[in-house]
């Protein structure tokens, strides 16, 4: 009986063990990041890891804007995001310059956008584009 007792125990006790090493969720550094440096336009854009599960992006252009038309340019992540222009993105224009700009809550963000491409246009004509790479 005792023998039988101690075997249920242990078979209880790593199934709970397995069960929860499963179950429970890699945790992400917080306040890693991840930045994307465009040199044409003279700006950076920023993935933060602000929570285990949230991420904030901060992205700042200082040249390369010649009018305030945010319909006009636009934001990709290649394989991402689909191209979402500046207006959607609600990024200011003040030319020569755009945003800053700043948005959060994304689900697990760093490791998903790590190599990542990211590239800026105006309409059909691209003017920077960059990869996230680990700061």
């Amino acid at each position: 009986m005792l023998k039988t007792r101690i075997i249920a125990t242990f078979i209880v006790l790593f199934a709970f063990i397995f069960n929860n090493l499963h179950a429970t969720p890699l945790p992400r550094a917080v306040g890693d990041k991840i930045i994307a440096t465009l040199k044409k336009l003279n700006g950076t854009v920023v993935y933060a890891q602000v929570g285990d599960f949230n991420c904030t992006l901060h992205g700042e252009f200082n040249e390369g804007f010649d009018e305030n038309a945010p319909d006009r340019y636009f934001l990709e992540y290649v394989g991402l995001n689909p191209r979402n222009s500046f207006k959607t993105l609600d990024i200011p224009i003040h030319p020569p310059k755009a945003g800053p700009y700043e948005s959060s809550g994304f689900f697990g963000c760093i490791e998903g956008f790590t190599g990542a491409n990211i590239t800026i246009y105006k309409d059909d004509t691209v003017l920077d584009s960059a990869i996230f790479v680990k700061e």
